[in-house]
């Protein structure tokens, strides 16, 4: 017994021993740790995880580059303290785009408001124009420019044909299709026209050239019954002069135009070899008191005169031409009679004769300065005077009554 003991104790120190032994060398064994189920996901799902990551950041990247470009634009967008500034309107451009906006309301169709029945008498055979021709809603300011050189160029050639077209560029809207030969000869179709009308045209402008005056102007060429030539008057060289005038400018034809140029610079030196208002009777307060000489002395002559000048402007940008055309079309502002429309000897009285013919003319004029976009004069309450007396000529019947 006691020898099974000894040998007991001996093997139990001998299991000490090496417990010490391995203790002592620093070689410990240990028991690996139990493995949790996430932790056995990610072992088994290794690849699978790492494709998701790599996708993951590069939906980030995309997501934030996305994100920058939408700040970036925000914020150019509305930094409006930074952005450059427009140029501010100038008051020439602002007070025509005001005129544009009142010639506009005028043509809005509507019946007389009243059926009174104004019978008027007219001692002249002058056409009264076309109303048609006020329409005005294509109206567009002037853009200053200096007047073009063309003495170089001839009808038929490219340089001439591109010539025109610039100018029209210029020109309002309603005054651009007549400098462009194509479209000049598409409006002629469209009105029953044929191209031998635009021939017909050429010539009675070389006719207008071979008949002009040695002073520039119109008139003095006039024959009567018996083929005699016996002149004109003043006033009536004027509206003749300006006829002619208007002829060419309707042509797109200038002052540097091959062929016409010389008779459109010289009848524009005959216009304005005369003061524009020399026909105005004022006394010494500036009061005006009607034409000069009274009757129908030059109520024709001058709203046609007038007319040329404000065209003339506009088309050519002569600088003289500004002032003429806006002293003139003061003296028809100056004329307009308290019920909208003009008389003879431009009459401000009750018993003035108001006559619808004298009336057209002074509208057309006014229109033309409207284009003209020379500014200082306020012709919008006078056209709306104007456009009212008109439409109280007219009958129930559309008729205008003249006579």
């Amino acid at each position: 017994m006691d020898e099974e003991a000894e040998t007991e104790e001996e093997a139990d120190y001998e299991d000490d021993s090496e417990f010490s032994n391995e203790e002592d060398s620093g070689q410990v064994t240990e028991v690996p740790p139990a493995e949790g189920a996430f932790g056995k996901y990610l072992r088994e799902y290794r690849l699978l995880n790492s494709l998701l990551l790599s996708l993951g950041i590069i939906v980030g990247i995309i997501g934030f580059m996305l994100a920058w470009t939408i700040v970036v634009q925000v914020g150019e967008e509305g930094d409006s303290d930074f952005g450059e500034a427009g140029p501010p309107a100038a008051q020439q451009q602002q007070q025509v785009q005001k005129q544009m906006q009142k010639l506009m309301q005028r043509q809005k169709k509507a019946t007389p408001s009243s059926k009174s029945e104004f019978k008027t008498t007219t001692v002249s055979e002058i056409a009264l124009p076309d109303f048609n021709e006020l329409d005005v809603k294509d109206l567009a300011p002037v853009v200053e420019a200096a007047p073009p050189q063309m003495s170089k160029s001839t009808m038929n050639n490219q340089a001439m044909k591109s010539a025109l077209k610039g100018i029209s560029m210029s020109l309002p809207k309603v005054m651009q299709q007549r400098c462009d030969p194509k479209k000049r000869v598409e409006r002629l179709r469209s009105g029953g026209g044929k191209d031998m009308t635009e021939d017909a045209i050429v010539r009675g402008l070389n006719w207008l050239k071979n008949v002009q005056d040695a002073d520039g102007g119109w008139g003095k060429q006039d024959k009567d019954d018996k083929g005699e030539k016996y002149g004109g008057g003043a006033d009536h060289r004027d509206a003749m002069t300006a006829m002619a005038l208007l002829a060419y400018l309707g042509h797109c034809e200038l002052q540097d135009s091959p062929g016409f140029g010389d008779s459109v610079k010289r009848g524009i030196d005959f216009l304005t070899s005369t003061p524009p208002d020399k026909l105005g009777n004022y006394d010494g307060s500036g009061k005006f008191l009607g034409l000069k000489g009274g009757g129908n002395h030059g109520i024709y002559a001058h709203p046609i005169r007038s007319y040329a000048l404000c065209e003339a402007y506009t088309m050519t940008k002569i600088p003289k031409l500004k002032e003429y055309a806006k002293r003139a079309i003061k003296l028809v502002i100056d004329g307009q009679n308290p019920n909208g429309g003009w008389a003879y000897g431009f009459g401000l009285g009750v018993g003035a004769h108001v006559d619808l013919s004298v009336t057209g003319w002074c509208i057309q004029a006014l229109k033309a300065f409207a284009l003209t976009g020379i500014t200082g004069l306020e012709v919008d309450e006078t056209m709306d005077k104007a456009i009212e007396y008109v439409k109280k000529c007219q009958s129930a019947d559309g008729n205008s009554l003249i006579n």
